[in-house]
């Protein structure tokens, strides 16, 4: 079990910080009206990283436990590989945050201000994100804060899809193909 899992984790966590190093440097400047189709293809690419759970599920349940898996199984081999892979996009992050976009977070808040006043937010609703936006700079500026928020950001997408994958795979008992 340890053996799929570590693969199908590494896999998952390949991706997901493949596609991040590629795609946040070209992201850094988009503007409001483009953050929709970023956040889009973003959470598309997370589906189909964690996409590994389900295969990896599926390849120990049929190759190595003689076509039997419990939910609490298969389960625990989805939660492991949204933990790897999503230690693996934290990391990629965190590399790209301090080399190369440093800056995001005055970005990002920028975009979210833009994106109110586009929006015809009122001054209240715009102090509120300003507010809103100096809070997440604070929490970001710790390590912890770091990696909690990424991680919050990654998790919940292979958590959804070990929800989904644990009970179409498990079996309790091995199916038997009756001929006539």
């Amino acid at each position: 079990m340890k053996r799929t899992i570590a693969v199908f984790g590494v896999i998952a966590g390949i991706i997901l910080a493949t596609f991040i190093s590629i795609a946040m440097p070209y992201w850094e400047h988009a503007g409001p009206d483009s953050m929709a189709t970023s956040m889009f293809v973003g959470y598309t690419v997370q589906l189909l990283a964690f996409s590994m759970i389900f295969f990896a599920i599926r390849n120990y349940r049929d190759k190595y436990n003689d076509g039997i898996i419990s939910f609490g199984k298969a389960f625990g081999i989805g939660i492991w590989i949204s933990l790897i892979g999503s230690a693996f996009y934290v990391i990629a992050w965190a590399i790209i945050y301090n080399t190369v976009m440093p800056d995001f977070m005055d970005t990002w808040g920028a975009t979210q201000v833009q994106s109110a006043v586009a929006k015809g937010a009122s001054a209240k609703e715009i102090a509120t994100i300003e507010q809103q936006v100096a809070q997440g700079k604070e929490m970001y500026s710790t390590w912890w804060g770091f990696a909690g928020i990424t991680m919050m950001e990654i998790f919940p997408t292979g958590l959804i899809v070990t929800l989904m994958s644990a009970p179409i795979l498990k079996r309790k008992e091995k199916k038997v193909v009756r001929l006539a």
